[in-house]
């Protein structure tokens, strides 16, 4: 028998207890057999029998017990790895369907951003008079929208452009060319919003049906994952919330170029959807970036989870 073959056997406890017993009743039997060990009496031999069986009996209990309590540790193992598993998988496509929000929102930020900058368009003089670039600056404090709405009118008023019937011809034809583009944006935006929550889930059936194994035990930090998903499903509501914003721009701008003459309300309802829009999608572009990377680490925490079982 090669003996380094069967060593590693003897880690399991079972199979060391067992050889240890077999080690201490044959040294049992050669003592006996060797004479060292003098005769017993019929009395004293049944005392000895009494003892061993009894002895005996709470040591196979002992080792059943042990045997289940074995087993149940190692099932409980394998329960604890899978379900940190599916969790980790779940997270996985959880991340996707973030990457592809992420996407999007680029996407509907370079739409509302050609907007913004056809609406500042050099040569026509009512556009940076209506539209200044100011109120893309998250860093600069405008009016609130009304009144600003006011000042704006009152500076094209002031300036003369309003009275000039060639500034306004350029105005309107330009009106135009913006109300047609935005009317061709508005259906790619409105494809991405996903306003039934279908195309775009996420999910955490797999956390929820995992909670109660993790529950009870401590191998990973049930506060801090459940902290991952309440910040995913927050992610999925907020971008609805910014394509919601990015409709009422673009839609306020349609609505401007279409309508006349100018109103204070028409173009405080721009400058207003504008503001909002950007300063929304810029902090959700931001909170995307900054929330993937906590998922990403929070995949890495579980796969070391798995490996310490």
């Amino acid at each position: 028998m090669d003996f380094p073959k069967i060593a590693p056997y003897l880690q399991d406890p079972l199979v060391l207890m067992g050889f240890a017993l077999f080690l201490f009743f044959g040294f049992v039997r050669l003592l006996i057999k060797s004479g060292t060990i003098p005769p017993l009496n019929q009395q004293g031999g049944f005392r000895v029998l009494t003892q061993i069986l009894r002895y005996g009996f709470v040591l196979a209990i002992a080792i059943i017990l042990l045997g289940f309590g074995l087993k149940y540790r190692e099932m409980s193992r394998q329960e604890q790895a899978a379900a940190v598993r599916l969790i980790s998988a779940e997270l996985a496509s959880n991340m996707e369907v973030a990457g592809e929000l992420q996407k999007n929102t680029l996407t509907i930020m370079n739409a509302a951003s050609t907007i913004s900058t056809v609406l500042r368009m050099p040569g026509i003089k009512l556009l940076p008079a209506f539209f200044p670039q100011e109120n893309l600056d998250p860093e600069t404090d405008v009016p609130a929208s009304l009144d600003y709405a006011r000042q704006r009118i009152k500076l094209a008023t002031d300036q003369g452009v309003l009275l000039d019937k060639l500034e306004m011809q350029k105005f309107g034809l330009a009106g135009q060319a913006i109300a047609g583009t935005i009317s061709r944006t508005q259906s790619t935006i409105r494809s991405l919003a996903d306003e039934d929550r279908t195309r775009y889930v996420i999910s955490d059936s797999a956390w929820q049906a995992q909670l109660p194994i993790l529950r009870r035990i401590n191998i990973i930090d049930a506060a801090r994952m459940e902290g991952i998903y309440a910040d995913l499903r927050l992610l999925r509501t907020n971008y609805g919330v910014v394509v919601h914003h990015c409709m009422d721009y673009t839609g306020a701008v349609h609505t401007f170029f279409v309508t006349s003459p100018v109103t204070e309300q028409s173009l405080s309802e721009v400058l207003a959807g504008e503001r909002i829009f950007m300063l929304t999608a810029t902090a959700y572009s931001k909170s995307v970036a900054d929330k993937l990377q906590r998922v990403e680490e929070a995949r890495t925490y579980l796969s070391d989870a798995v490996r310490s079982l």
